[in-house]
């Protein structure tokens, strides 16, 4: 026992004291007046010649040198073994050296002190050289050129001409075995496929020379380094907080009694926003930028939001089907997708990402410390990517995109409940949505079977794919219970609405036919004397036009019989009212030339039109024929329309693809036929 003390100890002490072997990631040296990670560098002065010097505003550390040497300081443990990463810093030269250079290095191969660096040392840096050059090299070629030249074993990716005293920002990714080399957010270089992974940044110049002084003198503002997912998807950004839109009210808070903001309750539809631009749908039914603001426009006029500013999840495919039809012209190649809902499942999730679908993650920010989910803080972020250990998230919360953001370190140890899949399909996007607002409980029964909870507390669960649950709110917003059914048969839905009979009885209910058409019904009414009120839904999903009807059930006898809502009674009439998805039409349109501005705008974005001078040429003939046409000079504007129809298929394939000339062809006659030219 004695001798299983003693070992222990000793494994103990050598944990303890012993030099960690492992990186800091994610790591973050500020130079506050100070190393942040005294153990992380090894500091080299020889003789104290350079002169080491730290600032709080700005926050940074200074190498200068008027004497044989400069200063030479180079990381331990800082970049992660495998997997991808990427480190950043910012810097600046201060005054033009004549004779030695110094500068910034990722290295798998540290220099030793008082020797001359060479090419051996470097995988990729920036060096302010003594001719007076501000050097971006490597010694890996890109990937453009793989056979390339070297210059005493570097690769120039950009040299000044002079010496350049501005301050830069370099942001180095290592993502599936090559470099980028981003300088001021500008993708200056990427690299062959290669294997070497640095284990260090050095800076400064570990040699010594004969003569002083002749040394660039430059400041580090900090340096970054970030795990990057194994696997990620590239979905647009956009910001909650963004200063365009935050500060506009959010769904209809103040007519419901709230008084929220986009800024302050706008993540799902900001999340939302992403994963529509990612798919393509980048401009709504009017041809308005797809994103928070204008999202939240869609979901106020087409009633997606429930009486507590909650969205109705389908709301969002309800947009991609309204766009899509609207605007067939520019989305008719896109995907159709349909929503699906889960239980948060990593497993789920990973495989979505696999297979290039971003995910919207519900995150609860606060239980209130209850097992009431219907206080639930709520919280929602989009899913883009994953390593072994972390999910990589687009946080709106934030106001730009992260590289290095994810789920375990900005929400940590927090409950991640649900996940909102919008998977491609051609197919079924129907749903019905029950949001339940007052304190009651549900049951809906379909041939029999029956989801939801009656009025002496039973849980059923025998609907095939029904889900019915407590929901929390946005920022303090109400929660509210769901019961919620994609893809429902047709046939009639008998609701039963039990609790409270002192209080009113309140839900909002939505159906999506096939086409995600939408019909709403509004229920606010006293409750029945023994606190039960039943209702009837008929529903064809399958149905063109949406024609589902609720109607109220007055005696639930069995010889009685339904009474519809629009009969005189003393509780309130209850009146669907249908969301029809509008159909384009053959008349032109206020400003019929927006239709082929925007889809030339769209095939620059998409690389169908080449260059950016061939755009703006196309969109200068269309202004042109918009301006003839509206001085009447009808034959004018029907001969400039027939010169882009005739230059667009004469035009080269390194101007506009085949498949884009073919459609703007198409366009301008259609635009013609408009016209009636």
């Amino acid at each position: 026992m004695q001798i299983k003390k003693i070992s222990l100890l000793v494994l103990f002490l050598s944990l303890f004291f012993s030099k960690p072997t492992f990186a800091i990631t994610p790591f973050f040296e500020e130079f506050n007046n100070n190393y942040s990670y005294t153990n992380v560098w090894t500091v080299n002065n020889y003789l104290n010649r350079g002169i080491i010097s730290f600032s709080e505003f700005p926050d940074n550390i200074t190498l200068r040198s008027n004497s044989y040497n400069f200063p030479y300081i180079y990381s331990n443990d800082i970049f992660p073994p495998t997997g991808n990463f990427d480190v950043s810093f910012e810097f600046q030269y201060y005054q033009s050296g004549d004779q030695f250079g110094d500068g910034i290095v990722l290295s798998d191969n540290v220099p030793s002190f008082l020797s001359k660096p060479t090419f051996q040392n470097t995988i990729v840096q920036v060096w302010q050289d003594g001719t007076n050059h501000l050097n971006y090299a490597a010694t890996l070629c890109p990937e453009s050129v793989p056979t390339c030249s070297f210059t005493g074993g570097y690769y120039i990716i950009y040299k000044t001409d002079n010496a350049d005293n501005l301050k830069h920002k370099i942001n180095i990714k290592y993502y599936n075995n090559q470099y980028y080399y981003f300088v001021d957010n500008l993708l200056i270089y990427k690299s062959i496929i290669t294997t070497r992974r640095p284990n260090a940044i050095w800076f400064g110049n570990p040699v010594t020379v004969g003569s002083a002084p002749g040394w660039y003198d430059f400041s580090i503002d900090y340096i970054k380094v970030n795990k990057l997912p194994d696997k990620v998807i590239d979905v647009p950004f956009f910001s909650q907080v963004d200063q365009s839109w935050k500060d506009e009210e959010y769904d209809h808070s103040i007519l419901h009694g709230y008084n929220y903001t986009i800024g302050s309750s706008g993540c799902l539809i900001s999340s939302a926003a992403m994963v529509l631009s990612k798919w393509g749908y980048t401009f709504d039914n009017s041809l308005n930028t797809t994103n928070p603001f204008n999202l939240n426009t869609f979901f106020k006029d087409t009633k997606n939001f429930n009486n507590k500013t909650a969205l109705f999840w389908s709301g969002i495919t309800d947009f991609q089907t309204q766009t899509k039809k609207a605007n067939a012209f520019l989305y008719s190649k896109l995907p159709s997708f349909e929503l699906k809902t889960t239980s948060y499942n990593i497993n789920t999730l990973k495989s979505d990402i696999d297979n290039g679908y971003p995910d919207i993650v519900e995150v609860i920010q606060d239980d209130q410390g209850t097992s009431d989910q219907t206080d639930d803080d709520l919280h929602f972020v989009v899913a883009k990517g994953y390593d072994d250990n972390n999910v990589y998230i687009h946080d709106p919360l934030l106001k730009s995109a992260s590289d290095s953001a994810t789920l375990q370190d900005l929400y940590p140890n927090k409950e991640y409940r649900r996940m909102i899949r919008l998977v491609p399909s051609q197919t079924d996007q129907s749903y019905i949505w029950l949001h339940l607002l007052s304190n009651h409980e549900a049951i809906v029964t379909l041939n029999g079977q029956k989801t939801g909870v009656d009025s002496i507390g039973n849980e059923f669960n025998e609907i095939s794919n029904a889900l019915y649950y407590d929901e929390g709110g946005i920022a303090g917003a109400p929660g509210y219970t769901v019961f919620e059914l994609p893809q429902p048969t047709s046939g009639d839905y008998t609701l039963s609405i039990s609790g409270d009979n002192t209080s009113n009885i309140k839900f909002n209910l939505a159906t999506y036919n096939i086409e995600s058409s939408q019909v709403r019904h509004d229920v606010d009414e006293s409750s029945d004397t023994d606190g039960i009120n039943d209702y009837v839904l008929s529903f064809n999903p399958l149905s063109e036009a949406n024609n589902s009807t609720l109607t109220k059930i007055i005696d639930p006898t069995p010889t009685s019989t339904p009474t519809p809502f629009s009969s005189p009674t003393p509780s309130p009439t209850i009146v669907p009212t249908p969301i029809p998805t509008p159909i384009p039409t053959p008349q032109p349109e206020i400003n019929p030339f927006k239709k082929l501005r925007s889809f030339i705008n769209l095939s620059y974005r998409n690389h169908e039109i080449k260059t950016k001078v061939y755009r703006d040429l196309l969109i200068l003939k269309v202004d042109l024929a918009e301006f003839l046409y509206s001085f009447r000079a009808y034959r004018a504007t029907e001969v400039m329309l027939n010169f882009i129809q005739n230059s667009v298929a004469k035009t080269h394939k390194n101007q506009i693809s085949k498949s884009a000339a073919n459609e703007i062809i198409s366009l301008v006659e259609q635009l013609k036929e408009d016209l009636n030219l």
